[in-house]
């Protein structure tokens, strides 16, 4: 296990140990009956790798450093098809397509059930390979294997997903439901795979943008002025980024206002140490 893997690693341990960063996964995913998809114990929220967009929780850190090397290998991994399948079975994804058969509409009365989780079927016949095959892990390959699982399931819909949201690392695109991450216990949009490896990379470059995102999608809501950290005054508010923020008196809203260059107000106001200070999870 190489340097980077040990260090990407124990900090999804530590924060989601210490409640930073993964406050939501306990509370917006339903752990019970859960299995880790590296030794089949049950899964922990203390344990949480990124995969195809989503999250994979494991049982102890020894489980989640195998399943992080295992992602290195991609299409070839030997956890591919589990982690796949508990993406399904904790409503990260859902099914959309036939995984076995044509491009053809699914049927509610064909389907079948493959360790929790109820997948459907074009036609019988699809169901039928599906349901003589005996072996259990070439069962769950023919369904959530990598390229039948990118062919027949889609990501969830966030709740908090905007279709005319813009990246804040490309603003001339719009993000998109599937490319997201975690950030201070809410959920982070972006437009393309290429802008969440350059976040992965160097966070601490991209926090404003992405505190002032959770804002702006209603995860968090202000509580103190950002500058005073005061009581807000609604007469002394104003927008930053299509985000209206209160200010407690004149002097921190001039403050904010005398900068000319609108990066830098969103750097004072949503770096990481003041967002903690000022705004909190709704």
């Amino acid at each position: 296990m190489n340097i980077h893997l040990n260090r990407r690693l124990i900090t999804v341990v530590i924060l989601a140990i210490t409640g930073i960063g993964s406050v939501a996964f306990a509370q917006d995913i339903d752990l019970k009956n859960i299995k880790c998809v590296v030794d089949d114990k049950p899964a922990s929220s203390k344990y949480v790798v990124p995969f195809n967009y989503a999250k994979v929780f494991l049982s102890t850190p020894k489980a989640a450093a195998l399943m992080e090397a295992d992602n290195k290998k991609r299409s070839k991994g030997k956890y591919v098809a589990k982690a796949n399948h508990q993406l399904a079975l904790t409503k990260q994804y859902h099914q959309t397509k036939c995984c076995v058969g044509e491009d053809a509409p699914l049927s509610d009365d064909i389907t079948t059930d493959i360790e929790g989780v109820t997948v459907k079927f074009c036609c019988k016949s699809c169901k039928a390979l599906v349901d003589e095959e005996k072996d259990p892990e070439a069962k769950l390959q023919m369904v959530f294997g990598y390229r039948e699982f990118r062919k027949g399931f889609e990501k969830t819909v966030s709740p908090y997903f905007q279709e005319d949201l813009k990246c804040f690392i490309m603003p001339e695109k719009s993000v998109k439901n599937k490319y997201t991450l975690d950030h201070n216990g809410g959920t982070a949009f972006l437009c393309c795979s290429s802008c969440v490896k350059r976040v992965d990379r160097d966070p601490d470059k991209y926090n404003a943008g992405l505190n002032h995102q959770l804002v702006q999608t209603g995860q968090f809501k202000q509580t103190t002025c950002p500058i005073t950290g005061g009581k807000t005054n609604d007469e002394m508010a104003i927008e930053i980024e299509g985000v209206s923020i209160k200010f407690s008196d004149q002097a921190a809203r001039d403050k904010v206002k005398n900068l000319a260059d609108e990066q830098a107000v969103v750097d004072l106001i949503f770096n990481n140490t003041q967002f903690k200070k000022s705004f909190a999870k709704k």
